[in-house]
């Protein structure tokens, strides 16, 4: 336990220097070869940048993909999704915010559940589900919910790895 304030009988000489707690110590690569460290190299953001780019675009991807496999369901979701989008628009845009707030995964997973719920009552998507209220309604619920869930964590992911990946690419150029 060492001191950092001098007695009164001690000269300020005896007290020992601040130290950097063990936590943080390597955490900041030093600049320059004369801290005994690696020279600092934007090699690695842009292997980050490229992991989010791929990232990003494969969640694109496999949400293209699954449209067709349960199209109403989804296609309803994704247009719950941006008209939640556009109604928290101006609160995406402040800095302070959170990228993808809880609010439009409800927004997601209603539009799954309101999606569903058309798509066994008009196409009849699933003819040997019961058809009685409940059971119709239970369902909706549980696969709605859940592919609007999965359309707001790929739509997430997506927007962004993409953007995220493509900003630490473009502000890391003296990269190459």
């Amino acid at each position: 336990m060492g001191a950092t304030q001098p007695l009164p009988d001690e000269t300020p000489s005896l007290v020992p220097p601040a130290r950097v707690p063990p936590v943080t110590t390597g955490t900041m690569p030093p600049s320059g070869r004369g801290g005994g460290g690696r020279p600092y190299s934007f090699r690695w953001f842009r292997i980050l940048a490229l992991t989010l780019l791929t990232g990003g675009v494969g969640a694109l991807a496999v949400l293209a993909w699954a449209i067709p496999k349960r199209a109403p369901t989804l296609v309803v979701a994704l247009l719950f999704l941006a008209i939640g989008l556009i109604r928290h628009r101006r609160e995406l845009r402040s800095p302070e915010s959170d990228f993808f707030p809880g609010e439009l995964y409800r927004w997601s997973i209603a539009g799954g559940v309101v999606g569903e719920l058309v798509a066994q009552l008009v196409f009849h998507i699933d003819p040997g589900a019961p058809a009685t209220l409940l059971w119709l309604l239970l369902g909706a619920g549980g696969i709605g919910g859940a592919c609007g869930f999965g359309v707001g964590a790929l739509g997430s992911l997506g927007v962004t790895g993409v953007v995220g990946g493509w900003t630490i690419w473009r502000n890391s150029a003296s990269a190459a």
